[in-house]
């Protein structure tokens, strides 16, 4: 749901049709060139320090000036970001400390109340304000457009996790060949 509602807010902050053009096309530029080098760039930190650095590893951001971005849901989108990333990280470290350890039930349970709080903040909002309009969910067949829209990309994340367990255990390549050849 994060490209939608990205291509969504640029449509919104640029109406004008030239400009439009140009941040769209810049966003798919640019996501094409992070898939890859988010790849490389995490695999030399994986082979020459530890796996522990790419989660250390974070890109600056800062925030946008001008009139345009008053109308965007900061809170909301702000909510749950870091829901999901309490989410991830409570799910992923549930299957090495164990389910029963305090903190991994602690942040799950705290990310699971903030996507229900964001699921309502969006309710209070006007519909052109909001950053998943509620109306949304009750598209015809939204269901199977949303298992659709994500099939590909889970076929993807199996087969690339597949190669990259293969190439590494049965070929013996580095990680960053693996990086590379991926």
């Amino acid at each position: 749901m994060t490209i939608p509602s990205a291509l969504k807010l640029l449509v919104k902050v640029f109406p004008d049709p030239l400009e439009q053009a140009w941040a769209v096309g810049f966003f798919a530029g640019c996501g094409a060139v992070a898939n890859m080098g988010g790849l490389v760039v995490g695999a030399m930190f994986v082979q020459r320090v530890s796996y522990h650095w790419v989660f250390w590893f974070t890109a600056g951001s800062r925030k946008p000036k001008g009139a345009k971005w008053k109308s965007l849901d900061l809170v909301g989108v702000g909510v749950l970001t870091v829901s999901f990333i309490l989410l991830i990280f409570a799910v992923t470290s549930g299957s090495t400390d164990g389910w029963k350890f305090p903190v991994v039930l602690i942040l799950l349970i705290i990310s699971i109340i903030m996507i229900a709080g964001f699921l309502y903040w969006e309710t209070l909002l006007p519909a052109d304000r909001a950053a998943i309009p509620p109306r949304t969910w009750f598209y015809n067949n939204f269901s199977v457009l949303f298992a659709t829209a994500l099939l590909p990309s889970f076929l993807w994340s199996g087969v690339m996790f597949i190669f990259d367990i293969m190439w590494q255990t049965v070929f013996h390549w580095s990680v960053m060949s693996t990086a590379v050849h991926m």
